[in-house]
């Protein structure tokens, strides 16, 4: 069942249709730490723009971490509903960089509405550090913390067990979120 929540948003994405295109100019970084860590709903947002696996292991996606910020539900929409944000904080926001092209990102612009897109730093295991676009919740969508839809939240755990996000990294999205998911707990196994 979809919730009320971020359906507008994809509804006023549809018209910007899923048509293939080349993938010869993959040189920017996405950072996902809200829904689109869920494969699924970036494949229905860019279409063809979007690579989850590759057999080029430079484009396909990575873990990595977002030092002193934290993921709260602070982004007010103008449907009443909350999303994700990272604020600054002495924690790490955990993550997952997507390889995508300039038309990609304009793509993710149309979806992200209240937020504004800006690039910052983050780290993989390795220490090597990555220039990423990330959106952020503009000044005046930001407010006091709220709930999220539940189906919002799933999309978030779903996609963060999809890409081996730590369990205790997971149910603290949760606690956050102060929901209980619509679908099974949060194991400590990956998928």
């Amino acid at each position: 069942m979809t919730s009320g929540c971020e359906v507008g948003n994809e509804d006023r994405a549809a018209d910007q249709g899923n048509n293939a295109v080349v993938r010869s100019d993959m040189d920017h970084w996405y950072f996902s730490y809200g829904s689109n860590l869920w494969p699924e709903q970036m494949r229905r947002r860019l279409g063809a723009l979007f690579i989850a696996e590759h057999a080029n292991t430079e484009l396909c996606p990575r873990l990595v971490t977002l030092p002193k910020h934290r993921v709260n539900f602070s982004m007010l929409s103008s449907d009443g509903c909350y999303y994700a944000n990272i604020i600054a904080a002495d924690e790490d926001v955990l993550g997952v960089i997507y390889r995508c092209n300039s038309l990609a990102l304009e793509k993710l612009d149309v979806f992200e509405i209240g937020y504004d897109r800006i690039i910052t730093q983050v780290y993989d295991a390795a220490g090597q550090t990555f220039d990423a676009a990330v959106y952020i919740a503009r000044p005046e969508n930001f407010s006091n913390l709220g709930k999220p839809d539940s189906e919002y939240l799933n999309r978030i755990l779903r996609g963060g067990m999809h890409h081996g996000l730590p369990a205790d990294y997971l149910r603290s999205i949760e606690a956050t979120a102060g929901l209980t998911p619509t679908n099974q707990p949060i194991s400590s196994s990956r998928h």
